[in-house]
């Protein structure tokens, strides 16, 4: 537990929350949550589903239900082809990321995360006995990988593959090309790769999100994550999924039916996902309202950059937690 370090992030969201229960007003920059409300339609049909009933424990892999629209969507809108028993629905994102490293990381293995990136990816390798290590995510490069220092750090112990993209916290989007030489490098070193879409549909000009699973063959390789938090504001419901061969679902689900049992019930009205617009709009994330003059004048004076995606303006500093 020595090795593992606490959030940052979360030590700032504690301190604005002490402040705004003191009375003081505070805009939140700290905590990757779109500023506008969880849509109407998400929560009506959430209330429907208490009043008639639907509060019990589900199958630890959740609905068959909400699988079947999870698979719906991957093969529509990511053009990845994963059958309902390839998913698993998890509390949150953060949950699927502990349960799926713990699954594929022995001891003394290596695994290659984004720098910057979230904390989580760098905090589980450690308490599994992994190594994180990290390759760099440059503005000079519009926040893409650089392929050379990829294949610098691939090693014999080098067992996965990081890729948050659309990136927390920077906002790049990887780019096609870049994303089919990463698949050519985890092929040839038969490395797995886990892949963060959870900021997917938060999108600004003509930056195009592409799942690395869709390529050709990477389905077998990859484990895409991803939720609703994001697209449709619903952080607190903490509804994740990990989407993956079968072999790797049933080990995640080991530790998930023990420490969790199974994700909340309220919530998997969204069996209905399939009927949810491909992107949520208006998106009133802050990016998108605070992109003015007033704002293109702090870019200007203070390292401050709008990037393609995510609801978090970038300042320009080194990552350390």
């Amino acid at each position: 537990m020595d090795e593992l370090a606490p959030s940052g992030i979360r030590k700032v969201n504690e301190k604005a929350l002490a402040m705004e229960r003191a009375g003081e007003t505070v805009i939140h920059f700290e905590l990757g949550r779109p500023d506008f409300d969880t849509p109407e339609y998400i929560k009506k049909a959430c209330i429907a589903d208490i009043e008639k009933g639907d509060v019990f424990y589900t199958s630890n892999f959740g609905t068959m239900e909400l699988r079947e629209a999870i698979a719906w969507k991957l093969k529509t809108q990511n053009n990845i082809d994963y059958k309902p028993s390839e998913i698993i629905v998890s509390v949150g994102l953060s949950e699927a990321v502990f349960d799926v490293m713990t699954a594929i990381l022995d001891e003394g293995d290596e695994i290659l995360v984004p720098n910057p990136g979230w904390l989580n990816y760098l905090n589980v390798p450690k308490l599994l006995g992994a190594t994180p290590i990290t390759y760099t995510l440059k503005e000079v490069n519009d926040y893409q990988i650089d392929l050379d220092e990829i294949r610098a750090k691939v090693t014999p112990r080098t067992k996965a593959m990081v890729l948050i993209t659309p990136s927390n916290p920077t906002g790049g989007v990887l780019a096609e090309n870049v994303l089919k030489e990463l698949a050519e490098i985890a092929i040839k070193n038969d490395i797995m790769v886990i892949s963060d879409e959870v900021y997917e549909r938060l999108l600004y000009d003509d930056a195009k999100h592409i799942s690395i699973a869709s390529l050709p063959g990477m389905k077998e390789r990859t484990i895409t994550l991803n939720g609703f938090s994001k697209a449709y504001s619903m952080t607190g419901w903490r509804l994740g999924y990990a989407a993956c061969n079968e072999d790797i679902v049933k080990t995640v689900n080991k530790l998930h039916q023990h420490v969790v049992t199974c994700a909340t019930s309220v919530g998997h009205f969204l069996r209905t996902v399939q009927y949810m617009p491909v992107c949520f709009a208006p998106c009133s994330c802050v990016c998108s309202r605070l992109i003015s003059p007033s704002v293109s004048s702090w870019h200007k004076q203070d390292n401050t950059s709008i990037c393609q995606s995510g609801e978090h303006i970038q300042h320009r500093t080194p990552y350390n937690s």
